[in-house]
């Protein structure tokens, strides 16, 4: 797998840069069977849009940059996070946020990533190389391997979690390119861009007014070719003295055809916004959007259950090849286990409230609980507790201290007994 990715065997990265609707229908067809070279040119094509990339960019760099947590070993934690404080820890050394925010568009926007895990001279460690997922093939009839490679030396076998190869794919089963962004914005894309040329050769149109001079009755041929003369040299700051009764006038478009344009536009911005965000309050807001939480419940949901696939790859293919080369194969049943932290930050002082009134409420239904007990049911603490987010810990017992009565010993007594 190492060759197959090298800069000797890899295959030059290819770019389309115009799109037609029947050529998104064979990509379609071609991706069905396995093949996802167009899906994967019609998806770098469609991050040539501004609208779609900067939604797209802001989502994968949120979820790249998240907060984590860690569960396992405190030693082996330890380790990972060695330097953190200083410029960069092993794990963000291991897994670069740069090539973790490249997998992750290629996973939101193709349904599948595609990294190798590389050796680097001096460190003990290996590093996450993204790779171009354009030559990526799934075998639908091969028993043994699906995902293959075209590389110049020909197809490889891509096998994920083998210690080299890492793939994060879109529902982990087959088929996942058609869970990718690329299926709904190509189409969109293709349609806004056709838009996007008609409003520009309008314009073009509008820009370029039509100019015809009027000759007088009685005007020679001379006089008119003259004229034409005039108006043929028209230009900046052009002067000219015609004879009398010669006129020039423009001839302007006030049709409201290019609306159509700039309304198709309009709508594809949205649904590319849609596509990636599920919404377009949590983007653009509205007058409501204060209180308007369930759209960033939505936004949230999304960034999560992209979280939680990153952390899972993390956890099966990165994690455990750095717990086998740390401390040997036998470790690797206490390999720690990484978490991204999703929820959005609240305002310090609102947290603190939240807090307070959550203890008055506890108060409150400490004292009442005799009224539960009536009905044999009590109060669940903790449960309550864990839905208000209150941050506790159980609190340590002190050490018994055991008194000891001072006694006179005989040692030559005990002495003699031993």
């Amino acid at each position: 797998m190492r060759a197959a990715v090298g800069h000797h065997l890899a295959l030059r990265p290819q770019f389309k840069i115009e799109w037609l609707l029947d050529q998104y229908q064979s990509a379609l067809n071609e991706a069905t069977d396995g093949d996802l070279q167009k899906a994967s040119l019609l998806w770098k094509w469609c991050l040539t849009d501004s609208t779609l990339r900067g939604v797209h960019e802001v989502f994968c760099s949120g979820v790249a940059s998240l907060p984590r947590r860690w569960r396992g070993p405190q030693y082996m934690i330890d380790q990972l996070e060695v330097g953190r404080d200083s410029i960069r820890s092993v794990f963000d050394q291991m897994v670069p946020p740069d090539q973790l925010k490249l997998l992750i568009s290629d996973y939101k926007g193709l349904g599948v990533g595609f990294s190798t895990l590389e050796p680097v001279p001096g460190r003990s460690f290996p590093i996450l190389q993204r790779v171009d997922p354009t030559y990526i093939r799934y075998r639908w009839a091969d028993p043994y391997c699906n995902w293959w490679y075209s590389s110049a030396s020909g197809q490889i076998a891509l096998m994920p979690g083998d210690g080299r190869v890492v793939m994060l794919l879109a529902g982990n089963h087959a088929e996942p390119w058609m869970r990718g962004l690329w299926n709904a914005a190509g189409k969109t894309c293709i349609i806004k861009n056709h838009a996007v040329l008609e409003a520009a050769n309008f314009e073009r149109t509008l820009a370029n007014p039509f100019v015809f001079g009027i000759a007088p009755q009685g005007a020679t041929d001379v006089d008119r070719s003259n004229w034409f003369g005039t108006l043929e040299s028209w230009g900046l700051n052009n002067f000219a003295v015609t004879a009398p009764g010669f006129t020039a006038t423009m001839l302007q478009a006030n049709g409201t055809g290019y609306e159509c344009f700039s309304k198709t536009i309009e709508r594809c911005d949205h649904e590319l916004i849609r596509l990636v965000c599920g919404n377009l309050v949590s983007t653009e807001g509205n007058s409501g959007f204060s209180s308007a939480s369930i759209y960033e419940t939505i936004r949230e949901d999304l960034i999560r259950a992209t979280a939680i696939a990153v952390a899972d790859m993390i956890n099966t293919q990165i994690i455990p090849v750095w717990v086998a080369t740390q401390y040997g194969i036998s470790e690797l049943k206490n390999c720690p286990v990484v978490e991204f932290e999703t929820t959005a930050p609240r305002d310090p002082t609102q947290l603190a409230q939240s807090w307070l009134q959550a203890c008055s409420a506890l108060d409150q239904l400490v004292a009442r609980a005799n009224l539960l007990e009536k009905y044999g049911l009590e109060v669940d603490l903790k449960e309550i507790i864990t839905k208000t987010s209150l941050p506790i810990k159980v609190k340590a017992q002190p050490a018994e201290i055991y008194e000891y009565e001072e006694t006179d010993v005989d040692l030559t007594e005990l002495t003699a007994a031993a």
